[in-house]
């Protein structure tokens, strides 16, 4: 415990150069009296620690220079500072461990001229503990068991085999061997109703060229026309090469989506304003499924 406290204490001195004791002591939830002690026990060890009285004193290191710079460039050493700092906004407290320590190493600043954030609105979700969970699993090797919401069918219960995590569209995704279809499938967090994982492990999976060789469904090209008051809603989804201005202040959208319900019901979500141009079977179903929600709240 001790121990930990200690290379704690060391790497926070790298990173910030000098700190108070109470600092200190508020950070790792000791007194300062306990950090005086630490700092005694650094001292013995042939740590350069020093401590300076007065306002605006306190606790340092004489000789930083304690990683050869020969093995990183300083873009590359940006370059792995960045990536940490995107992977620990997920919430696993180890890699935001391993960003302190290695910031610390390089004598440089953990702040980036960018920020990632994976996390949604409203705090943590049991979707967002999951996250985790998938990534233990993926490396540990360990079968999970998941009740998983598809669009077009019930839920279902499935044993799979995680491969991996991928973040694309504004959603997480986990690529898995589904044990029941003996194929790779692609499931979204959000549609995970439940997770657990189980003592089978794996010893491996299909090939990278199996995976390679799987067929994907095609998308769709669909072509929408926004009005004025909903523009802002096609720039938040859409990057500007698909965007075509109009005269009038909205807009033309041309997008690729996936030829299934899900795109209906994202089409929907913009509201009664945006208007399907192309393809016409899905201009079709989304009026179907307006139809629909009338039917259901018609007073």
């Amino acid at each position: 415990m001790r121990e930990g406290r200690l290379f704690q204490i060391l790497y926070l001195l790298l990173a910030r150069g000098r700190m108070t004791a109470p600092a200190l002591a508020r950070m790792l939830e000791v007194s300062v009296r306990t950090i005086y002690r630490d700092i005694d026990a650094l001292s013995a060890a042939g740590i350069p620690v020093y401590t300076e009285p007065g306002r605006d004193g306190g606790i340092g290191l004489l000789d930083r220079q304690l990683l050869d710079r020969a093995f990183f460039s300083e873009t590359e050493k940006q370059a792995l500072l960045a990536a940490l700092q995107s992977m620990s906004l997920t919430g696993e407290e180890a890699e935001q461990t391993l960003l302190t320590k290695l910031a610390a190493l390089f004598q440089m600043q953990t702040d980036s001229w960018y920020e990632i954030d994976f996390s949604r609105w409203g705090g943590l979700t049991a979707q967002d503990r999951w996250f985790e969970e998938i990534k233990r699993a993926i490396l540990t090797r360990s079968a999970l068991r998941i009740t998983y919401a598809a669009i077009d069918r019930p839920a279902s219960v499935r044993v799979v085999w995680p491969h991996k995590l991928l973040y694309r569209s504004m959603a997480w995704y986990m690529r898995a061997w589904c044990i029941d279809k003996q194929a790779f499938r692609t499931f979204k967090l959000h549609r995970i109703l439940g997770l657990e994982r189980l003592a089978e492990h794996f010893d491996r999976l299909p090939p990278p060229d199996e995976i390679k060789l799987m067929p994907m469904p095609s998308e769709q090209t669909v072509r929408m026309r926004f009005p004025p008051h909903l523009l802002w809603r096609a720039c938040d989804d859409f990057p500007p090469d698909r965007i075509t201005r109009l005269e009038n202040g909205g807009c033309i959208v041309e997008a690729q989506m996936m030829p299934d319900a899900g795109a209906v019901g994202y089409i929907l979500s913009f509201g009664a304003g945006v208007e399907v141009l192309s393809p016409p079977a899905l201009r079709a179903a989304v009026a179907a499924a307006a139809k629909e929600i009338w039917k259901t709240h018609e007073p």
